[in-house]
């Protein structure tokens, strides 16, 4: 896939954005046109992502071993539909707090623009975007505790640790 040299709107070059760690984000960057607001996601799925972001069922299982891949396809899949579902709602959880932590959250927010961002609340455990989505972080141990979200979306993180319960709430 040709990548693009410069901003198709006005033609400006690329700058690297900064993510909402305050890093330079991994794939995105920014029109470095301040008047222009365009931004571009640079990730280029290997094969077998590729396979996975156009599955076209309802409900999908990323599996695979160590570094192949499974966070970062989840993490595009989650800003996939951040982008084109405004005022949804994401959940994001593991069995153990610390599953997600150190996977999917961390590289979600090391890479999203934190221009895309209104508000984190680190208590409450969620992030708001400027488009009204809502990403929700949860331990999945529980399924009773599950109940009510009006989800739009929700990623299971290591999902073998997850009892099927839980999977059945969150449908």
């Amino acid at each position: 896939m040709p990548q693009l040299e410069k901003c198709p709107r006005c033609g400006a070059d690329w700058r690297t954005t900064t993510s909402l760690l305050g890093s330079p984000s991994e794939f995105w960057k920014e029109c470095s046109n301040p008047k222009c607001n365009t931004y571009l996601n640079t990730y280029v799925p290997q094969e077998h992502q590729y396979s996975f972001h156009v599955d076209p069922h309802r409900f999908t299982g990323n599996f695979g071993g160590y570094g192949s891949g499974k966070t970062l396809t989840s993490r595009e899949e989650v800003i996939k539909h951040i982008i084109i579902t405004p005022n949804g709602n994401t959940l994001i959880g593991a069995n153990v707090q610390s599953q997600y932590e150190q996977t999917l959250k961390r590289e979600l927010e090391a890479d999203i623009p934190a221009s895309f961002v209104k508000r984190v609340n680190t208590q409450k455990a969620y992030i708001d975007f400027i488009n009204g989505h809502r990403i929700i972080y949860r331990p999945f141990d529980d399924p009773e505790k599950l109940r009510s979200y009006n989800l739009t979306q929700f990623v299971i993180v290591e999902a073998s640790e997850v009892k099927h319960a839980s999977f059945t709430q969150l449908k």
